[in-house]
């Protein structure tokens, strides 16, 4: 749906000059461009090749495509992109300064995305896109339109730069994010269900009432964090620490606390959506601009500017208390992908770290700080809630999605052509 709109919006928004400004028709063709480059980014992951449609239908003429490969599907997510980074159709300030419409930022930092997993498995860019990735980076870093919430080191409270990301709808920390307001629009998230075990719907205070009413079926905590992840944050690291990212206990209004039987979502949680059993109204982060220093740390130290890439990979471990990265080499990488780790423990990047490295994170000692990160077909995968590990579980092949049975039904250019391992 999303890429059928914008290329409505990219096809028909220049016919209407009688009604449009020039500059408001190309910041309109700029931001469908955006969406669907952002489309076809997360279809390219999952799937591999996939149909790749850049016009509207406005008949079932010609709608029977054929599956484009990856590295070409690559290539027209990236000519988007550097269609409106290059231009002024979008405006070079922060997300929430443009009342969370596209911004050059956000482009730009998608595009960086863009290159740092077109750089790893399967295409293996390698030098060249890790250098790619590194620089549309610091273009971000340069523009100076975002910066990381107290850049010197944070408090370890509820006022925290970890607690103002996840309540914020205004921080320059923020480049974009799904907006929800439950309160307004009733269009709320429902990451706020999914921050607890089914225990703590049980959970009754001193009126003999249960305290949450969450909206819709609670079973159990379906992204409950592993012990190897929650065991190897380092004691100073206040991204750790109960209610940064995650907690282990709960207080009511009453000053009664409640033991969680296990971690949870301290990120997604809120309390006065869980009590009145409604959509939470937290907006959820997709870039950061921590995020942005770490790619740009990571580009850099693959492409033998270790120092300036320490630069960048040190600013985010600042801010969480610890002291600076020292290492070289092949250390330095994985210090780099272990910060990833830490820093976006419940944003989804951790598949895709895993995807383009073909690496898994194992433990590295109690509270290291540290992780090792080995090759995918040997390593130790975590595995919750039954808390059992196995040796190589994840098959290669499991990295692509299978291609929806409904889909193949309904594009007959798709019959026969299904992932590798899924028939």
């Amino acid at each position: 749906k999303g890429i059928s709109r914008a290329n409505f919006v990219i096809a028909n928004i220049p016919t209407m000059t009688e009604v449009l400004t020039e500059s408001q028709i190309n910041n309109f063709v700029a931001q469908g461009k955006f969406f669907r480059a952002y489309a076809y980014y997360y279809l390219a992951k999952e799937f591999g090749d996939v149909p790749y449609v850049d016009f509207p239908y406005t008949s079932t003429e010609g709608m029977y495509v054929e599956r484009m490969p990856v590295a070409d599907v690559y290539k027209k997510i990236e000519q988007d992109l550097l269609e409106i980074v290059a231009g002024d159709a979008l405006p070079n300030v922060a997300f929430y300064n443009n009342g969370c419409y596209v911004t050059r930022p956000m482009a730009q930092t998608l595009l960086a995305q863009v290159y740092l997993q077109w750089a790893g498995a399967p295409l293996n860019g390698g030098e060249e896109y890790y250098a790619k990735a590194a620089d549309m980076a610091i273009e971000v870093v340069n523009g100076g339109q975002h910066e990381l919430i107290d850049p010197d080191g944070t408090t370890d409270d509820e006022k925290s730069a970890f607690n103002v990301i996840k309540t914020t709808k205004s921080s320059d920390e923020i480049i974009f994010a799904k907006e929800y307001d439950y309160t307004n629009y009733n269009i709320g998230n429902d990451y706020s269900r999914h921050s607890l075990g089914a225990d703590a719907f049980q959970w009754t205070g001193d009126d003999g009432k249960k305290i949450f009413s969450p909206p819709g079926d609670v079973l159990y905590l379906p992204y409950l964090p592993c012990d190897m992840l929650l065991n190897s944050y380092h004691p100073s690291d206040i991204r750790g620490h109960e209610k940064q990212f995650f907690f282990w206990e709960y207080t009511d209004a009453k000053g009664k606390s409640y033991q969680m039987s296990d971690v949870g979502i301290w990120a997604w949680f809120d309390e006065a959506a869980l009590i009145e059993g409604r959509g939470g109204n937290y907006n959820m982060p997709t870039f950061r601009y921590s995020e942005v220093l770490l790619i740009a740390a990571e580009g850099l130290a693959r492409t033998g500017k270790e120092a300036e890439g320490r630069g960048y990979l040190n600013q985010v471990r600042k801010r969480a208390g610890l002291d600076d990265e020292t290492v070289s080499g092949d250390a330095l990488i994985q210090s780099v992908l272990t910060e990833r780790f830490h820093e976006f423990p419940v944003e989804f990047k951790i598949w895709d770290d895993i995807r383009r490295t073909r690496l898994y994170p194992e433990e590295d000692g109690m509270n290291s700080g540290t992780l090792k990160w080995v090759p995918l077909a040997s390593a130790t995968i975590q595995n919750k809630p039954e808390g059992k590990t196995a040796v190589g579980k994840i098959p290669e092949y499991a990295l692509l999605w299978p291609i929806p049975l409904r889909e193949m039904q309904a594009n007959k250019a798709l019959e026969g052509h299904q992932n590798p391992g899924w028939n």
